[in-house]
């Protein structure tokens, strides 16, 4: 008796509960649910919304989704797809897409970001904004709700709200469409717990929330077990209902669903302006650029089709991108099909709009909107966008010094959204010629002094420079010098492995000199297969591939007794070429790495350059080699 008596107590407890926590005007929180009661239907109507094209989306084989103009032509939820068809001949069928769903909810999660950084996910369909600490910055609570409503249908969603002290009773409001004054009355099939509870308290007579919350608490904690009684506590404030918000990063998808399949690719220049108008919103909304834009054109029984739009600078402008859109469109003639259009944007950056003059945005602002030299800023940047989307994007960029010595290298390409511009320790000194010659010219001198168009002034140098070793040429050779005992032969000896797996060779450079002169010499090279060490010859030795089987005592002895054989030629082998080794006067076994390219151009490994001016002012690159000068660049 005493439990029945606590367990009233109890109900009456949370009957009071349940009676404060819709009021906005509460401490304790404020909740506001976005129900998108339609989304199964809207991720694939809302890119046309003819209202007179019935729609319906089916779940097994049976309507579980419908629009206005399919429900006048007499479809109603439940009934088979062969009825649909046969009531209106003209209706556009899709079956139930979870993932899609889910996409499109996490966008709009995103989406709400702007009004509130606490938003909450409520599959599948329900959106969660703690909305108690942004109620002054919009004006109230219902400035706020009309401002999303008019968001979202912008976007083509329709939703019902429902505010509340507590997330679970906000979302209780909006899936049963009452007011926070109905709270009590809400229907039992629209709470969130199992379809076997729902049935259960059915057949008890319960018909609403406040008939649930009238019964005891321990008899509802003993017949329905904790899950239902917690739940109930969670919806009237009893227990805390602690929710996990969005990941605040900005990420950006959204998609388009085609009725019908389209043939023209004109017909998605609309679809297109849409998304980008929706991409725009989003970041306007959360202060937001972006540079990239990648689109992808789809269709279920073919191959995608991606491209992407490059912008100079960041921008959120929806103009500009449907403009670069349209170019990139233009260039697309192989596409047969398409179903479906998408856009994604993950790279952003924060929104930094310069500041403007005294008068922009009055009828005495100038005709670019601004006073100052921004505005032929921005209309190089819009050629510059326009260049990049109509020819391609590696086509155009800027050039940069770049932080190398060699003159070959001290210049680079900068892309014009990335701009990784290279300034030198001295800004303004400019060490390197802008143009180099393809050879270097050689000049007249006059005696001594180099003479190009009159006589030139040495400004600055000389500075040393060492050309080719550097390069990374990959065809180094291992060198080993060994001199005979033969006084009149010394051979240097590189083993090189051929390309693409061939048998390495092995080239033998001889200098013969005859004791009478030094000055005479002959030199011939050998090319020959490189004769493996034997070493070499016992690791490289495939084994035989045999299938696996259990080995006898028999069948390991002779193992062992092979082993023991290749390890006794091993060593033979090693002892040979160290008797060989010890035969040869002044041996030198390290291997001396060098290039082609710095053996070939003993002649041109150094030069020593110089910063020369003309008469006339113009400055040219000069370097002397031996007696002679050349000219190997000029400066802008």
């Amino acid at each position: 008796m005493a439990e029945i008596k606590e367990g009233s107590k109890a109900s009456a407890r949370l009957i009071r509960k349940a009676s404060h926590i819709t009021s906005p005007n509460s401490d304790k929180g404020l909740w506001l649910c976005i129900h998108l009661h339609a989304l199964p239907l809207e991720v694939f109507s809302r890119g046309f919304q003819s209202p007179n094209q019935p729609t319906v989306v089916t779940e097994g084989a049976r309507v579980a989704w419908l629009n206005q103009a399919a429900d006048e032509s007499g479809i109603r939820s439940g009934s088979s797809i062969d009825t649909a068809f046969t009531l209106a001949q003209r209706v556009v069928s899709f079956e139930r897409d979870l993932d899609r769903e889910l996409s499109a909810l996490s966008q709009l999660a995103g989406w709400a970001y702007q009004f509130t950084p606490n938003v909450s996910m409520a599959p599948p369909f329900s959106l969660l904004l703690d909305a108690l600490g942004c109620l002054k910055l919009f004006g109230g609570l219902s400035e706020l709700t009309q401002l999303i409503l008019d968001g979202l249908a912008k976007m083509g969603y329709s939703a019902r709200f429902g505010a509340a002290n507590t997330p679970m009773a906000a979302l209780l409001l909006a899936k049963a469409g009452l007011k926070s004054s109905d709270f009590l009355q809400a229907p039992i099939p629209a709470l969130e717990i199992e379809s076997r509870t729902i049935k259960s308290l059915v057949r008890l007579g319960m018909h609403s929330l406040g008939d649930v919350l009238k019964l005891p608490a321990s008899g509802v904690r003993r017949r329905f077990w904790v899950y239902f009684a917690d739940y109930l506590a969670r919806l009237t404030g009893e227990r805390p209902d602690s929710r996990k918000f969005v990941d605040p990063a900005p990420r950006f998808f959204s998609e388009i669903v085609f009725p019908s399949d389209v043939t023209n690719i004109e017909s998605v220049v609309f679809p297109m302006r849409r998304l980008l108008s929706e991409l725009a919103q989003f970041m306007r909304g959360r202060q937001l650029t972006t540079q990239h834009l990648p689109w992808k054109l789809d269709h279920r029984s073919q191959s995608s089709r991606s491209f992407n739009i490059f912008t100079a600078s960041p921008e959120n402008d929806p103009l500009l991108f449907f403009s670069l859109t349209q170019l990139q469109l233009e260039k697309i003639t192989d596409i047969k099909e398409l179903d479906s259009v998408s856009l994604k944007a993950t790279q952003f950056e924060p929104l930094r709009r310069p500041t403007g003059d005294l008068f922009e945005g009055t009828r005495f602002e100038d005709k670019n909107g601004k006073v100052s030299e921004s505005g032929g800023e921005r209309k190089e940047e819009q050629l510059l966008n326009l260049l990049r989307a109509r020819l391609w994007p590696r086509t155009c960029f800027g050039l940069s010094e770049a932080n190398d010595h060699r003159p070959e290298k001290a210049w680079k390409t900068v892309r014009p959204d990335v701009r990784d511009y290279w300034e030198p320790d001295e800004p303004g000194v400019l060490l390197r010629p802008s143009l180099l010659l393809p050879e270097p010219l050689l000049l007249r001198t006059v005696e001594g002094d180099p003479w190009h168009q009159g006589p030139l002034q040495l400004m600055q140098g000389p500075e040393r420079i060492d050309f080719g070793w550097w390069d990374g040429v990959s065809n180094d050779h291992a060198q080993h010098i060994v001199e005979s005992n033969s006084e009149s032969l010394r051979g240097v000896t590189s083993a090189t492995a051929g390309e693409s797996g061939q048998e390495p060779t092995r080239e033998t450079h001889t200098t013969a000199a005859s004791a009478g002169t030094r000055a005479g010499h002959t030199r011939s090279v050998e090319r020959r297969p490189a004769e493996k060490h034997p070493v070499e010859r016992h690791a490289m030795a495939k084994p035989s591939v045999k299938e696996p089987s259990v080995q006898k005592p028999s069948t390991k002895k002779r193992a062992k007794k092979m082993g023991e054989t290749a390890a006794r030629k091993t060593r033979a082998a090693n002892a040979t070429v160290a008797a060989r080794l010890a035969d040869t006067k002044g041996a030198d076994p390290s291997p001396e790495g060098y290039a082609n390219r710095f053996s070939m151009r003993s002649s041109a490994i150094q030069r020593d350059y110089y910063i020369a001016r003309q008469t006339n002012g113009v400055r040219l690159w000069v370097f002397k080699a031996g007696e002679a000068w050349f000219l190997h660049g000029l400066f802008a």
